[in-house]
């Protein structure tokens, strides 16, 4: 069955099918498909790590793992800089809005002369709530099983860093 509805808002008709797919015209007679969902439930999504290579003492200093969450349209950002041999690195989680801010405090906190390894990996066992996944919770599960690309001792490149960002942004999966 399929069920019409006209929006007084830029004149858009919603056409909702049986199928549990939404066909949305817009006035210039675009279709846009989308899968309905409840609250947006998206466990299944890519994760960005971002590992900083000391090139002084041979060992990965900082671990960053970084995600966007399409309910809050947010990166989600988790990490840990080591702190030596005595004392586990103190870990830190920030939200940030567009890829552009999360680029400048990624090459804030990176050294420019140290090389980085990237990782995509797809993560389908994340908490709904982007509040509940901690570094520790992405360290645990951080393995090759979920590794879908990655590069080694590569210098940070802003173009390179800012198109990442936009793959975890738009590249999603929806499900019920």
């Amino acid at each position: 069955m399929v069920t019409t509805r006209k929006s007084t808002h830029a004149n858009i008709i919603f056409k909702y099918q049986k199928n549990n797919i939404t066909k949305i015209y817009l006035n210039t007679r675009a279709v846009i498909y989308y899968y309905r969902m409840a609250a947006f439930n998206v466990t299944d999504c890519l994760v960005l790590k971002i590992e900083e290579n000391d090139p002084i003492k041979d060992r990965v200093d900082n671990t960053i793992y970084i995600l966007y969450d399409t309910k809050e349209q947010t990166y989600v950002i988790r990490g840990q800089r080591e702190c030596g041999t005595a004392r586990s690195g103190c870990t830190f989680s920030y939200t940030c809005e567009d890829e552009n801010g999360l680029v400048d405090y990624l090459q804030y906190v990176i050294c420019h002369e140290s090389t980085v390894n990237e990782i995509l990996y797809n993560y389908d066992n994340l908490p709904e709530n982007s509040n509940d996944i901690t570094f520790e919770f992405l360290q645990k599960y951080d393995h090759s099983d979920y590794e879908i690309g990655g590069y080694n001792d590569r210098k940070l490149s802003r173009a390179r860093l800012t198109k990442t960002l936009r793959i975890l942004r738009n590249v999603f999966n929806y499900y019920n």
